[in-house]
């Protein structure tokens, strides 16, 4: 901005410095004129000499105005633009802090349904009707605890996220995130390999934890039959390769891109028969950039995707 008023003072300073030699040029030519030196150029040889000054001040004045007008003008730009940004800054924040108010205050009472319900299943294990309901009241509480905590982590990762890197036994701790996610779908059949293996290594634990159980959920939910998952990890120098790939109903190139927006998810909302929010992906892409790593997508065949995961372990941990 501030270049721009400088461009446009540079301007009116060049425009009256021409208009002002054009008007010094013509007293001359009418001078020349009075002694017979340039007998042509009528217009300037009838004009007399209060009427050139006239004029003289009459462009000024344009020159001035104009300059004035558009400095103005811009001024009031820039003032229209600065607030709007300002808005959009403050709506943003207040947006950030209700999330975090909202998701805290839904911690403590998710937490104590939580504990209710463990509590009635430890002294009631002989009514088989009440148990159901009780493993469904569990189901859902930790589904909503899982909710608050991606809506918190998400908000986290927009103001301000940290690594937080320790030592970790990646074939180890990805299995037991395999194990997890089969326990929930005892049909999924998932296989894991590693190379080399054991593979310790400094990484941000969380990040890891987040990432592959995001893909290995979604691999699961948006699959037609039994789910058939595979996981190559590898270590190559200073970066951890990942791929998983899922034999699933796949994603289409116009989507490839976006679904890792923020609440964004496959096709429409009354006709999904999924659940979800949308966040999974979007914290999986925002967790790696914040590692220094990359992730790309790409059609797994005959079906399905493929993530390829590029995960940098700078050697300063």
């Amino acid at each position: 901005m501030i270049y721009i008023l400088l461009a446009i003072s540079w301007w009116a300073i060049l425009l009256y410095r021409e208009h002002d030699a054009l008007f010094d040029a013509y007293e001359v030519i009418q001078q020349e004129e009075r002694i017979g030196e340039y007998p042509r150029i009528t217009a300037i040889r009838n004009m007399t000499a209060e009427e050139l000054s006239k004029q003289r001040q009459r462009k000024t004045v344009m020159i001035v105005s104009e300059a004035l007008f558009i400095g103005f003008g811009l001024l009031i730009g820039i003032f229209i633009i600065n607030n709007g940004y300002r808005n959009l800054v403050r709506a943003e924040k207040l947006k950030q802090n209700f999330l975090l108010s909202i998701s805290h205050e839904l911690k403590s009472p998710i937490a104590s349904a939580k504990l209710a319900f463990e509590t009635l299943k430890r002294f009631n294990k002989s009514d088989e009707r009440g148990n159901k309901i009780i493993h469904q009241g569990l189901k859902e509480t930790n589904r909503l605890n899982e909710l608050v905590q991606n809506v918190l982590l998400a908000t986290r990762l927009e103001s301000g996220y940290l690594p937080e890197i320790a030592e970790v036994d990646v074939g180890e701790q990805v299995k037991s995130l395999v194990s997890r996610v089969q326990m929930k779908s005892p049909d999924a059949q998932i296989n894991l390999t590693v190379y080399p293996n054991p593979m310790v290594v400094k990484i941000d634990r969380q990040a890891l934890d987040i990432v592959f159980n995001n893909l290995l959920e979604n691999a699961v939910k948006y699959s037609e039959g039994p789910p058939t998952v595979e996981i190559n990890i590898k270590r190559d120098k200073n970066n951890l390769n990942i791929l998983v790939g899922d034999q699933g109903i796949g994603i289409s190139d116009v989507e490839k891109e976006k679904i890792f927006n923020r609440f964004y998810r496959v096709g429409e909302e009354r006709k999904r028969k999924t659940i979800g929010t949308g966040l999974g992906l979007y914290l999986v892409r925002e967790l790696i950039l914040k590692n220094k790593g990359s992730i790309k997508i790409k059609d797994n065949k005959p079906s399905g995707s493929i993530f390829s995961i590029s995960w940098p372990l700078d050697e300063k941990y």
